[in-house]
């Protein structure tokens, strides 16, 4: 089976992970001088810190180690990240990738966040669900363009 992956920035609730047979890397918040993994505080959790403390939060990419352990039973999959512009997720999974030997791991740069992202992840699981290979799938990422706005 093709592991369809990706981090927390889709924001994919743990129903929607489940349901579609997705998994999912935390990144990290780091606000008054407290680490946390994405998901351990709730929206409203994080929001009164913010309050109280008067900081904004501040997040990390998971580490190399983190996306080893990630990847490592995944012997063939996609990761599907939070925009490489945005953040170093990309460039921590793809050091990952090439400490691994045995693992197809294509990695695609959503270039986008939250619902973005979350979109994309989803129609990976419904390719892999209809029969595409690795392959294919990745390579109808590649066909996909951003919109342009423009202001009037």
């Amino acid at each position: 089976m093709i592991h369809i992956l990706t981090d927390s920035c889709a924001d994919l609730n743990q129903e929607l992970l489940e349901r579609h047979k997705i998994r999912s890397i935390p990144l990290q918040i780091f606000i008054n001088d407290k680490n946390y993994y994405d998901g351990e505080l709730t929206s409203q959790e994080l929001f009164s810190l913010v309050s109280q403390t008067g900081q904004l939060p501040k997040t990390s990419a998971p580490s190399i180690q983190e996306f080893i352990n990630f990847f490592t039973p995944a012997d063939r999959g996609i990761f599907i990240g939070i925009s490489s512009q945005l953040s170093a997720t990309i460039h921590a999974s793809r050091l990952a990738i090439s400490e691994l030997t045995n693992q197809n791991i294509q990695i695609i740069d959503s270039l986008s966040l939250s619902t973005g992202i979350g979109m994309l992840v989803l129609k990976a699981a419904d390719l892999r669900d209809a029969g595409w290979d690795i392959d294919d799938i990745a390579v109808s990422y590649t066909h996909l363009t951003l919109p342009t706005i423009y202001s009037v």
